[in-house]
């Protein structure tokens, strides 16, 4: 009977090459996990995040940047009465 105890196969970038292109995969501390795509919903609120991004670039407004407090990112989750509150309130620092 076999005993002893074999580590963990620990997958790096080079074996990442090597994966199949038609999966989405990630390597985390040394382990492969499959990622799914991203659901159309999702590109919809990435493709609006990066107009807003473009627009507030172009007219020379810096990008918006929410600080959480310490240990609490899990909890906050702004709403979009907040964002648009806290975007307003840049704009116009940045008007005067």
């Amino acid at each position: 009977m076999d005993t002893t105890v074999k580590k963990p196969i620990k997958f790096t970038y080079e074996d990442y090459l090597h994966f199949p292109e038609d999966k989405r995969y990630e390597i985390i501390d040394g382990e492969v996990h499959m990622v799914p795509s991203p659901v159309p919903y999702h590109q919809m609120v990435f493709k609006n995040n990066v107009l807003l991004k473009n627009s507030l670039r172009f007219y020379g407004i810096p990008p918006l940047t929410l600080r959480t407090p310490p240990g609490k990112l899990s909890c906050f989750i702004p709403t979009l009465a907040t964002l648009i509150n806290l975007l307003r309130q840049q704009v116009l620092r940045n008007l005067n």
